[in-house]
C-alpha cells in the first residue's frame, strides 16, 4: 500500500530495498525504517553521477555534411515506415491465425526479427539526428 499511516499501524516490520539491488527485514513500519537511512551517513548519489559526467567523450563535429546527413535520414526513416507497416500487417496476421500454431509461431519470429530491426532503425536515427545538430 502506499499509505504510510496504514502501514506504520498494521505491520511489525518491513522489506526495504536501496534500490542497488539490495533488501533488509526493518523492524517496524516505514517511520522506522526513513529514520534509519536518514541516520546511515554515506556518500551522496550525486558525486557518482559527476565522475560518469566528466568522463563522456566531447561531442566531435561531424565529419558528414547536412546534406548528407538529411539524405540518411529520409532513407532511415522511410525504411522505419515500410517495416512499421509490416509490422501492422503482422498484428493483424496474428489475430487472424487463430488456432494454427505452427503458423503464429512464424509469424511470432518474424515480428520478434522486425522488432529488432525497428529499435536498431530508431537508434540510428536518433544517431543522425544528433550528429546534425551538433
Amino acid at each position: 500500500s502506499h499509505d504510510r499511516a496504514f502501514i506504520d499501524r498494521t505491520v511489525e516490520e518491513i522489506l526495504a530495498l536501496d534500490g542497488e539491488g539490495g533488501a533488509a527485514l526493518v523492524p517496524g513500519g516505514v517511520a522506522t525504517w526513513l529514520k534509519q537511512r536518514s541516520a546511515r551517513t554515506t556518500t551522496p548519489r550525486s558525486a557518482p553521477n559527476q565522475r560518469s559526467s566528466s568522463t563522456k567523450p566531447a561531442k566531435q563535429k561531424s565529419s558528414r555534411s547536412p546534406s548528407t546527413l538529411n539524405r540518411l535520414i529520409a532513407n532511415v526513416e522511410k525504411d522505419m515506415t515500410k517495416r512499421t507497416t509490416r509490422q501492422t500487417a503482422l498484428y493483424q496476421d496474428i489475430a487472424d491465425a487463430g488456432n494454427d500454431h505452427k503458423k503464429l509461431a512464424a509469424l511470432g519470429e518474424e515480428l520478434a526479427a522486425l522488432q529488432t530491426t525497428i529499435e536498431s532503425l530508431e537508434t540510428q536515427w536518433l544517431e543522425l539526428t544528433e550528429e546534425l545538430g551538433s
